[in-house]
């Protein structure tokens, strides 16, 4: 079975809270990505415990994209295996301490080689961010894929109340914005190649940050070539 990526659910707030939620009916057995970017004011926001259905999703990457000043940015992607159970639920991205605002998307995997494990299904990830300056796209940089049938996904955000743009041939997943801060978030994937530099683009120049990662297919080879493959292999960009 090919890989495919779909949407499944969304929101995003600028209302300061200590967690945030949506709700998520899964499938079992199925791989599910959660896509996050959370603010906090004049401090670095913490890495947020993301459940559902009693199961506590793993960290797959991370970036903090805006270090300094009053509002810090940072993007997470968490993944993980629904198991035998399914069904309607709360999706909840607890921080612990009062947040600033929170983009949330949730991503359905199926095709992917999550039934061994969770740890050889995200091959490779990368990062960017550019803190201070603006711009108005980015690009990134993945190595070569494991397996020809491997996938990527991307997950950029920039400091503007907008969507952004994928480039040709890539889908985009859903989009979350909001004000007070602002913030446009939004993930995408190439359903038909293995795209080693996925790009975004947006109306407004703006610091940004983005994540990408390669899913494993179902069944297939050898991984990319990273040691670890839920931490960073790069930095591409800025």
């Amino acid at each position: 079975m090919a890989i495919s990526i779909t949407s499944v659910t969304g929101t995003g707030t600028g209302v300061d809270a200590t967690s945030f939620s949506v709700s998520l009916t899964t499938d079992p057995a199925t791989l599910y990505v959660a896509c996050l970017e959370a603010s906090r004011d004049t401090t670095n926001p913490p890495t947020p415990t993301v459940t559902h259905g009693g199961i506590t999703a793993t960290q797959v990457a991370t970036l903090l994209w805006i270090t300094t000043g009053a509002s810090r940015r940072q993007l997470w992607i968490f993944a993980w295996d629904s198991g035998p159970g399914s069904g309607p639920g709360t999706c909840l991205f607890d921080f612990g301490v009062t947040m600033s605002g929170c983009s949330m998307g949730i991503l359905k995997v199926t095709g992917s080689d999550v039934a061994n494990g969770l740890v050889q299904t995200f091959v490779q990830t990368a990062a960017t961010g550019a803190d201070l300056s603006g711009t108005s796209g980015a690009t990134g940089t993945l190595s070569a894929a494991g397996d020809s049938n491997n996938r990527v996904m991307a997950l950029f955000c920039h400091q503007a109340n907008e969507e952004s743009t994928v480039e040709g041939g890539w889908t985009a997943l859903t989009n979350q914005t909001h004000n007070n801060p602002s913030s446009g978030m939004k993930p995408g994937w190439h359903a038909s190649t293995f795209d080693t530099t996925p790009t975004m683009s947006w109306t407004t120049s703006s610091p940004y940050g983005g994540l990408a990662a390669e899913i494993k297919v179902a069944g297939a080879g050898g991984g990319g070539g990273v040691s670890d493959p839920f931490g960073m292999s790069g930095f591409f960009g800025g």
